[in-house]
């Protein structure tokens, strides 16, 4: 896969999965998001509820989304951890978180100085750009 796509993970590796995988897949991708790839779960400030959605919605992607990226998350690892909440729903509605996604990161770039999120080691919010957020406007 040259070029990222959620979706082509999604219909690869996420969708057809049988239960049993699936969950021993989302076990092994939580080790890595707590600690072994990403900081502690107990970093992690107001994401944490929508962390543990299952299936997360399409209104829950785009904050979770940012604060991983953001604080220096493999794109691959959040991504999978997403779409395999989505075992619990429809096709369709995984095929839309995934394209969710690929709009995320497909944007990133151009939205560096509009799209924020939560920076663990400032405690503050920060903009993609690394300019500091006023927490007033929020």
């Amino acid at each position: 896969m040259d070029q990222f796509s959620a979706t082509d993970i999604f219909n690869t590796s996420v969708r057809d999965l049988p239960r049993t995988r699936l969950i021993q897949k989302r076990r092994n991708l939580l080790t890595l998001l707590n600690g072994d790839a990403f900081y502690p779960s107990s970093t992690w400030p107001q994401v944490t509820v929508l962390f543990w959605k299952k299936p997360i919605g399409d209104t829950d992607t785009f904050r979770p989304m940012l604060f991983f990226l953001g604080n220096g998350c493999s794109l691959q690892l959040i991504t999978e951890w997403i779409l395999t909440s989505q075992h619990w729903t429809t096709i369709q509605k995984g095929v839309k978180i995934a394209r969710q996604i690929n709009f995320i990161n497909s944007n990133l770039d151009s939205k560096v100085h509009i799209w924020f999120y939560y920076d663990i080691h400032h405690a503050t919010w920060l903009f993609f750009n690394g300019e500091f957020r006023n927490i007033n406007n929020l």
